[in-house]
Protein backbone atom coordinates (compact mmCIF):
# COMPACT_ATOMS: atom_id res chain seq x y z
CA UNK A 1 0.00 0.00 0.00
CA UNK A 2 2.96 2.12 0.64
CA UNK A 3 3.70 2.08 -3.23
CA UNK A 4 -0.14 2.54 -4.27
CA UNK A 5 -0.11 5.84 -1.75
CA UNK A 6 3.19 6.75 -3.56
CA UNK A 7 1.26 6.49 -7.17
CA UNK A 8 -1.69 8.54 -6.09
CA UNK A 9 0.71 11.26 -4.69
CA UNK A 10 2.67 11.54 -8.00
CA UNK A 11 -0.75 11.81 -9.87
CA UNK A 12 -2.55 14.02 -7.75
CA UNK A 13 0.43 16.27 -6.93
CA UNK A 14 -0.35 18.23 -4.13
CA UNK A 15 2.96 20.47 -3.29
CA UNK A 16 1.18 22.22 -6.66
CA UNK A 17 -1.26 23.23 -5.14
CA UNK A 18 0.69 24.70 -2.01
CA UNK A 19 -0.33 21.25 0.50
CA UNK A 20 2.52 19.95 2.82
CA UNK A 21 2.45 16.14 4.29
CA UNK A 22 1.47 16.48 8.32
CA UNK A 23 0.81 12.86 8.56
CA UNK A 24 0.46 9.76 6.86
CA UNK A 25 -2.03 10.28 3.83
CA UNK A 26 -2.53 13.35 5.04
CA UNK A 27 -2.08 17.14 3.52
CA UNK A 28 -3.13 20.26 4.46
CA UNK A 29 -2.79 23.93 3.40
CA UNK A 30 -2.78 27.29 5.74
CA UNK A 31 -5.39 29.33 4.45
CA UNK A 32 -5.40 31.91 7.56
CA UNK A 33 -5.05 31.97 10.59
CA UNK A 34 -8.59 29.81 11.28
CA UNK A 35 -8.72 27.80 8.47
CA UNK A 36 -7.07 24.90 6.85
CA UNK A 37 -7.69 23.24 3.58
CA UNK A 38 -6.94 19.48 4.20
CA UNK A 39 -6.87 16.09 1.80
CA UNK A 40 -6.11 13.15 2.40
CA UNK A 41 -6.61 9.15 1.36
CA UNK A 42 -8.54 6.86 2.78
CA UNK A 43 -8.39 3.02 1.60
CA UNK A 44 -11.92 1.15 1.56
CA UNK A 45 -13.00 -2.19 2.07
CA UNK A 46 -12.50 -3.90 -1.49
CA UNK A 47 -9.17 -2.77 -2.85
CA UNK A 48 -9.71 0.96 -3.11
CA UNK A 49 -8.69 4.05 -2.08
CA UNK A 50 -11.07 7.28 -2.03
CA UNK A 51 -10.14 10.99 -1.72
CA UNK A 52 -11.33 12.73 1.38
CA UNK A 53 -10.85 16.82 1.13
CA UNK A 54 -11.86 19.23 4.15
CA UNK A 55 -11.22 21.82 6.15
CA UNK A 56 -9.98 22.28 9.80
CA UNK A 57 -10.95 24.85 11.82
CA UNK A 58 -10.14 25.44 15.64
CA UNK A 59 -13.33 26.46 16.99
CA UNK A 60 -14.91 23.02 16.45
CA UNK A 61 -14.13 20.52 18.50
CA UNK A 62 -12.51 17.46 16.85
CA UNK A 63 -13.55 15.11 20.09
CA UNK A 64 -16.20 15.66 22.67
CA UNK A 65 -15.03 12.44 24.29
CA UNK A 66 -13.62 11.40 26.22
CA UNK A 67 -12.11 14.37 26.11
CA UNK A 68 -12.72 17.37 24.72
CA UNK A 69 -10.00 17.41 21.81
CA UNK A 70 -9.50 20.66 19.83
CA UNK A 71 -7.26 20.97 16.21
CA UNK A 72 -5.03 24.33 17.00
CA UNK A 73 -1.78 23.46 14.90
CA UNK A 74 -0.91 21.88 11.26
CA UNK A 75 -0.13 18.94 12.61
CA UNK A 76 -3.61 18.77 14.40
CA UNK A 77 -5.68 19.25 11.42
CA UNK A 78 -8.32 17.34 11.33
CA UNK A 79 -11.71 18.44 9.30
CA UNK A 80 -14.18 19.87 10.89
CA UNK A 81 -16.45 19.45 7.63
CA UNK A 82 -15.32 16.86 4.70
CA UNK A 83 -16.53 15.44 1.65
CA UNK A 84 -15.17 11.92 -0.14
CA UNK A 85 -14.55 10.89 -3.76
CA UNK A 86 -17.13 7.96 -3.06
CA UNK A 87 -19.74 9.90 -2.14
CA UNK A 88 -19.54 12.29 -5.16
CA UNK A 89 -19.07 9.99 -7.95
CA UNK A 90 -21.85 7.87 -6.82
CA UNK A 91 -24.27 10.32 -6.94
CA UNK A 92 -22.76 11.27 -10.52
CA UNK A 93 -23.67 7.74 -11.76
CA UNK A 94 -19.20 7.23 -12.09
CA UNK A 95 -18.11 3.52 -12.63
CA UNK A 96 -14.67 3.57 -10.84
CA UNK A 97 -15.08 1.23 -7.68
CA UNK A 98 -17.18 2.93 -5.47
CA UNK A 99 -15.96 6.36 -6.11
CA UNK A 100 -12.14 4.72 -5.28
CA UNK A 101 -8.76 3.96 -6.81
CA UNK A 102 -8.64 0.69 -7.96
CA UNK A 103 -5.27 -0.95 -5.76
CA UNK A 104 -5.86 -4.26 -7.06
CA UNK A 105 -4.68 -4.12 -10.43
CA UNK A 106 -1.09 -2.65 -11.25
CA UNK A 107 0.52 0.20 -11.56
CA UNK A 108 -0.93 1.30 -14.51
CA UNK A 109 -4.82 0.95 -13.25
CA UNK A 110 -3.68 2.78 -10.13
CA UNK A 111 -2.47 5.74 -12.40
CA UNK A 112 -5.81 5.63 -14.46
CA UNK A 113 -7.98 5.30 -11.64
CA UNK A 114 -6.00 8.02 -9.73
CA UNK A 115 -6.06 10.15 -12.96
CA UNK A 116 -9.65 9.86 -13.68
CA UNK A 117 -10.59 10.22 -10.43
CA UNK A 118 -8.88 13.43 -9.57
CA UNK A 119 -10.12 15.25 -13.01
CA UNK A 120 -13.79 14.25 -11.94
CA UNK A 121 -13.49 15.32 -8.39
CA UNK A 122 -10.57 18.34 -8.34
CA UNK A 123 -13.40 21.06 -8.99
CA UNK A 124 -15.58 19.80 -6.56
CA UNK A 125 -12.87 20.14 -3.95
CA UNK A 126 -11.45 23.36 -4.76
CA UNK A 127 -15.30 24.41 -4.67
CA UNK A 128 -15.39 23.37 -1.16
CA UNK A 129 -12.34 24.81 0.24
CA UNK A 130 -13.03 27.97 -1.19
CA UNK A 131 -16.37 28.04 0.33
CA UNK A 132 -15.28 26.85 3.85
CA UNK A 133 -12.52 28.72 4.10
CA UNK A 134 -14.88 31.40 6.20
CA UNK A 135 -17.06 31.33 9.06
CA UNK A 136 -19.89 31.82 6.81
CA UNK A 137 -18.97 29.55 3.83
CA UNK A 138 -18.24 26.62 6.30
CA UNK A 139 -21.72 27.26 8.25
CA UNK A 140 -23.83 27.31 4.83
CA UNK A 141 -21.80 24.25 3.67
CA UNK A 142 -22.34 22.16 6.77
CA UNK A 143 -26.38 23.26 7.12
CA UNK A 144 -26.40 21.75 3.98
CA UNK A 145 -25.03 18.57 4.39
CA UNK A 146 -26.99 18.07 7.73
CA UNK A 147 -29.91 18.32 5.50
CA UNK A 148 -28.87 14.90 3.82
CA UNK A 149 -27.66 13.20 6.59
CA UNK A 150 -24.44 10.84 6.22
CA UNK A 151 -22.22 9.44 8.43
CA UNK A 152 -19.55 11.94 9.28
CA UNK A 153 -17.60 12.89 12.07
CA UNK A 154 -17.83 15.27 13.45
CA UNK A 155 -21.57 15.51 12.76
CA UNK A 156 -22.15 18.59 10.03
CA UNK A 157 -24.80 19.41 12.40
CA UNK A 158 -22.14 20.02 15.10
CA UNK A 159 -20.03 22.15 13.25
CA UNK A 160 -22.72 24.36 12.75
CA UNK A 161 -23.51 24.54 16.01
CA UNK A 162 -19.51 26.08 17.14
CA UNK A 163 -19.75 27.82 13.48
CA UNK A 164 -22.79 30.00 14.59
CA UNK A 165 -20.82 30.83 18.18
CA UNK A 166 -17.87 31.90 16.07
CA UNK A 167 -19.89 33.94 13.81
CA UNK A 168 -21.24 35.59 17.49
CA UNK A 169 -25.06 33.74 17.15
CA UNK A 170 -24.47 32.17 20.78
CA UNK A 171 -28.58 31.86 21.70
CA UNK A 172 -29.07 29.86 17.96
CA UNK A 173 -26.10 27.61 18.74
CA UNK A 174 -27.26 26.65 22.36
CA UNK A 175 -30.90 26.05 20.82
CA UNK A 176 -29.96 23.97 18.21
CA UNK A 177 -27.73 22.16 20.58
CA UNK A 178 -30.84 21.46 22.21
CA UNK A 179 -31.75 19.75 19.45
CA UNK A 180 -29.36 17.32 18.84
CA UNK A 181 -30.21 14.63 21.23
CA UNK A 182 -31.15 12.33 18.97
CA UNK A 183 -27.79 12.34 17.32
CA UNK A 184 -25.20 12.66 20.42
CA UNK A 185 -25.06 11.28 23.27
CA UNK A 186 -25.87 12.52 27.02
CA UNK A 187 -22.08 12.58 27.65
CA UNK A 188 -21.47 14.12 23.98
CA UNK A 189 -24.12 16.76 24.90
CA UNK A 190 -22.72 17.75 28.15
CA UNK A 191 -18.97 18.37 26.47
CA UNK A 192 -20.27 20.13 23.53
CA UNK A 193 -22.04 22.12 26.66
CA UNK A 194 -18.36 22.35 27.91
CA UNK A 195 -16.80 23.62 24.62
CA UNK A 196 -19.28 26.42 24.14
CA UNK A 197 -18.29 28.04 27.54
CA UNK A 198 -14.57 27.15 26.21
CA UNK A 199 -15.28 29.19 23.34
CA UNK A 200 -15.67 31.99 25.65
CA UNK A 201 -13.59 31.42 28.31
CA UNK A 202 -10.36 29.74 27.35
CA UNK A 203 -8.31 27.39 29.61
CA UNK A 204 -5.48 25.30 29.27
CA UNK A 205 -7.75 22.47 28.86
CA UNK A 206 -8.18 23.52 25.09
CA UNK A 207 -5.55 21.66 23.69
Amino acid sequence: MAEVYSIIEGVLSPSSLGFEQVRERVWVRRVDGEHTSMWSLQPVKGAAVTIVWGTSVPYVPVRLVPRLRWARTLKQSTAALWETSGEVWSRSGGLLMRGGIDTGRGRQCVEDDAQELWTAVRDRAVAFWNTTSSPAGLLAAAQQQAAHPSIHDPAPALTAVFTRIRLGDTTAARTRLSQLTSTLTKEELEAAKRAIDLLHHPSPDRA
